[in-house]
């Protein structure tokens, strides 16, 4: 049977069933407002009437309001609880993350420090080094001086050689 001749049979077919189940639950469904035709909520105040919680169609839409608001209310409640442990967990985040920060900071200021202080040093000791050179240029200035007499008076000696 190919595709076509399922379709010209099947059709028909559904939609006769569609047809009879309707014709049954019409008379049902023309008591209640159009508003509350679908079935969840016709199968709930059918439930209502039946076990006695509602004595009028007026008690069991009230009910199946009130159901609904409750089930509206516990969803959002659930919704909030959630967002609020995401909340949560995202405050620890950031608390740890806050502390690590911190931590860096405190180890960055240690070095700081050090860096501070080699450089104090450093320039401790090039202001030795400065003074040190300073005395050497002026010992090698002396030594030269003396050198110079020296040599002079070795050629005056010698007789001007």
């Amino acid at each position: 049977m190919d595709f076509q001749n399922i379709t010209d049979v099947l059709i028909p077919t559904v939609q006769a069933k569609l047809y009879e189940a309707y014709e049954d639950i019409e008379p049902i469904i023309k008591v209640f407002p159009p508003a509350y035709c679908y079935p969840y909520a016709l199968e709930r105040m059918i439930f209502f009437i039946e076990n006695r919680h509602a004595d009028s169609l007026k008690e069991a839409l009230n009910l199946y309001d009130n159901e609904v608001y409750r089930d509206q209310m516990l969803s959002e409640q659930k919704k909030q609880t959630m967002l609020a442990g995401i909340s949560a967990a995202a405050n620890i985040v950031t608390a740890f993350n806050t502390g690590q920060i911190a931590q860096n900071t405190r180890q960055m200021v240690g070095q700081l420090s050090n860096i501070e202080a080699n450089t104090a040093q450093t320039a401790t000791n090039t202001a030795q080094t400065a003074a040190n050179t300073a005395a050497s240029a002026a010992y090698n200035k002396k030594s030269m001086e003396y050198a110079e007499s020296i040599s002079h008076e070795l050629n005056r000696m010698n007789g001007g050689w």
